[in-house]
C-alpha cells in the first residue's frame, strides 16, 4: 500500500521528511520531466528545449536504478517508493543534451520532489 507523502491539518499541508526538499519545485518555470533515450538511458530534470529527438535538460540527473510502483509512468506520477534502493547521479550544473530521446514523461509536483530527494550515488 502506498504511503501518503502529504497530510493536511487545519488547512496546513505537511510533507513527509523523506520527500521534502528545500529547493523550489520549478526552475524558471520549466516542467520537471523524466526522459528516456535510446543510447543514454533515463534522465530526469527540467525540460528547457526540445527539437525533434534532441532534449535539453537543466539540473539533470541520470536515473540508473529505481524503485517505483511499477514502471516509469508510475514514477512520474507518484515518485519513488524506496529512495534507499535508488541509484541516481548528482544533479548536473550544466545543461544536458539527450540525443535520440524516445519518451518524455511530465512529473507531478510530488513525484519531482521525490526524485530530487534521492541522495546522489557519488563515491
Amino acid at each position: 500500500m502506498e504511503q501518503p507523502t502529504e497530510i493536511k491539518i487545519d488547512d496546513i499541508t505537511y510533507v513527509r521528511k523523506d520527500v521534502a526538499v528545500s529547493e523550489p519545485d520549478e526552475c524558471d518555470g520549466l516542467p520537471y520531466v523524466i526522459v528516456r533515450s535510446r543510447e543514454q538511458g533515463v534522465m530526469a530534470g527540467y525540460l528547457s528545449d526540445r527539437f525533434e529527438r534532441v532534449v535539453v535538460l537543466q539540473r539533470a540527473r541520470q536515473l540508473w536504478q529505481w524503485r517505483s510502483s511499477f514502471v516509469l509512468p508510475d514514477m512520474a506520477e507518484l515518485g519513488v517508493t524506496d529512495a534507499g534502493a535508488c541509484k541516481f547521479s548528482t544533479e548536473m550544473s550544466q545543461p544536458a543534451e539527450m540525443l535520440d530521446a524516445c519518451g518524455i514523461l511530465y512529473c507531478t509536483t510530488i513525484a519531482g520532489r521525490s526524485i530530487r530527494a534521492v541522495p546522489a550515488q557519488v563515491k
